[in-house]
């Protein structure tokens, strides 16, 4: 059910190449009706749910009496291809080898049920192709079901969004006159810029207005389906890694925002490090894919403090985390932060 929240038990106990062309534009995030506890008969209203939440909350907070310290918080993002064709056994085997507290899930929608009872974790199913999942009770979820409000064991609340923003059509594959670009080919800056602006922009801007609907410090990971105008410079442009430079809209809006990268922090240089992770599917010469960094992990807030990124793919010159056989076309991002 779309906006359904699914809640487990409190504890954590780990136990073909798809085209960007075969993920059609279905739209991230439709509004549910409701929001419905599973497993409760009757079923839960919204207000139910969240006073159930703050209740939780409250109480874990009451077993963590003493000074609320700084707590650090594991965030995984993975876009797991449709469910993956290997199984939810594959794709957990990434959470395995990562242990995260919060979960952004894309392309997610069988899977995510299954993984939430294999994990012991909380989680809402977003939309058809989008999921979160928590560590810890869901107690808020906003009007566009982008994100939601959770407390930490150290009692400070904190706000988690994910997204898979429209993946077609798909700019860089427009600019390199590729098939899987739709037909519409790109030539200059301003006409990628004009064209993701149309496909993905008010997506953005709408979760961008949930994340300041929680009035917290928020966490915001996804498939944008958008490179950043951080990697696609002068300098990258020159060097033949990409077709043209390009200020993406997307990621400006993000900085516009005041969120910031996690990976660019950590790693300013592009050329050094140009973090991609679409697609370990592809080779990297192959003529008919373009290698970019489309998986994101944005925050924003005082009291969040990056203290680490590393990325999750099929071999060590490509991931800091291996995971063979790798399950999926997009590498994915674990980011660990220290909270309060």
């Amino acid at each position: 059910m779309i906006g359904a929240i699914h809640t487990q038990r409190p504890t954590f106990t780990p136990g073909p190449r798809a085209s960007k062309a075969a993920a059609q534009p279905d739209q991230t995030a439709p509004v549910a009706d409701s929001i419905q506890l599973s497993g409760a008969a009757p079923a839960a209203s919204g207000a139910q749910l969240a006073k159930s939440a703050q209740a939780t909350a409250a109480a874990v907070a009451a077993q963590n009496q003493g000074p609320a310290g700084p707590a650090l918080l594991k965030v995984l993002s993975v876009n797991i291809m449709f469910d993956s064709e290997s199984g939810v056994d594959e794709i957990a085997r990434i959470i395995e080898a990562t242990q995260p507290d919060l979960i952004g899930l894309q392309e997610s929608a069988a899977s995510t049920k299954q993984l939430a009872e294999k994990f012991g974790m909380h989680s809402l199913q977003q939309d058809k192709r989008t999921a979160l999942l928590s560590r810890f009770p869901i107690e808020k979820v906003t009007d566009n079901k982008y994100g939601v409000q959770v407390t930490l064991e150290n009692g400070k609340q904190v706000g988690f969004l994910n997204a898979h923003l429209t993946s077609f059509p798909y700019q860089p594959h427009q600019l390199l006159h590729l098939p899987t670009g739709g037909g519409v080919y790109l030539n200059t800056e301003a006409q990628a810029i004009a064209a993701a602006n149309k496909t993905r922009g008010k997506e953005v801007r709408t979760m961008i207005a949930d994340a300041a609907s929680l009035n917290l410090p928020v966490i915001a990971t996804g498939d944008f389906n958008e490179p950043s105008h951080k990697d696609w410079t002068e300098a990258a442009h020159k060097a033949g890694r990409h077709p043209i430079k390009c200020e993406w809209p997307g990621s400006r809006q993000w900085e516009a925002a005041g969120f910031t990268d996690s990976y660019r922090e950590k790693y300013p240089d592009e050329m050094a490090h140009p973090g991609n992770t679409w697609t370990p599917n592809a080779a990297q010469d192959d003529p008919k894919e373009h290698h970019d960094r489309i998986d994101f992990v944005q925050y924003r807030g005082a009291e969040l403090k990056l203290k680490d990124i590393q990325i999750v793919g099929e071999k060590p010159e490509f991931a800091d985390i291996v995971v063979t056989p790798y399950p999926t076309d997009h590498r994915a991002l674990l980011a660990t932060f220290q909270v309060g």
